[in-house]
């Protein structure tokens, strides 16, 4: 976040373009995002396996395929 504000300064300053300032605010919501999801399954029992079914329920043969 640090580096977004100084290029925010910079492109306010005249000193760095649009561009630039889009870009790097870009990769600060992409390490944002990943940050978020490690968190999320951060617990220890996230790292054990799971197996999930998919059972039709009404809707005669069709569903079933």
């Amino acid at each position: 976040m640090e580096d977004t504000v100084v290029m925010l300064e910079f492109f306010q300053a005249g000193d760095a373009s649009e561009a630039d300032l889009k870009e790097q605010y870009a990769a600060a919501l992409q390490k944002v995002e990943e940050l978020e999801f490690k968190n999320m399954l951060s617990a220890e029992e996230d790292q054990l396996n799971a197996v999930m079914q998919i059972t039709a329920g009404a809707g005669g043969t069709e569903s079933c395929d």
